[in-house]
């Protein structure tokens, strides 16, 4: 696997980048709705946790946005139907604004309340009282929103691999089937249509 992506497959870089985030958000989902009811003293290693890992993939969005940027362009899967190409990229798009809008209203609760403090260690207060901050609802409302954005992009995911059967090895999972490298190096129109 080449640095860059090609039009057929992500590069290394992109494919790092897109599984550490992964990893990351899918283990902030459950730290963010179990900080909620730990006890105090769990609660605030829990609390600096979930807002170290915010930081780290605040971090990676940012590198994966500037990535894109100068990286080649992965084309959709051959044969996959237009409404559906539209989709992808409606819920690609969709997944980066709402980690953002995650991101920003989780660092707007944290100023706002002073918990950034507490979780710093420069206030020697107790965790303050959340609920009453339009931030945190925000930041939970987005949460639900973007669990159901993730439902839908790995459904996609499921759906395409089963009916094209190479998507994942576009993302480094697997290796390439007969198949699907002729049909994407368009050396067999017939193989293409095979897959619509």
């Amino acid at each position: 696997m080449q640095l860059k992506s090609t039009t057929t497959s992500y590069g290394t870089v992109a494919v790092v980048l897109h599984w550490l985030s992964a990893l990351l958000i899918l283990g902030m989902i459950p730290l963010g709705f179990l900080m909620q009811r730990a006890d105090e003293g769990t609660q605030l290693l829990l609390y600096r946790m979930h807002v170290a890992v915010g930081a780290v993939v605040l971090l990676l969005t940012l590198a994966r946005v500037t990535w894109k940027l100068f990286d080649t362009r992965v084309l959709p899967v051959p044969g996959l139907a237009g409404v559906h190409v539209w989709g992808m990229i409606g819920i690609h798009g969709l997944l980066y604004l709402g980690l953002l809008a995650l991101l920003v209203s989780g660092v707007i609760l944290n100023v706002q309340s002073g918990l950034i403090e507490v979780i710093q260690g420069s206030s020697i207060e107790a965790i303050p009282d959340l609920s009453g901050f339009t931030a945190r609802a925000a930041h939970g409302n987005l949460a639900r929103i973007y669990i159901g954005l993730l439902i839908a992009h790995i459904g996609g995911v499921i759906v395409h691999q089963v009916r094209y059967g190479h998507v994942l090895v576009r993302m480094g999972i697997g290796t390439r089937q007969p198949a699907a490298a002729i049909s994407e190096s368009g050396a067999d129109g017939d193989e293409i249509e095979r897959h619509r």
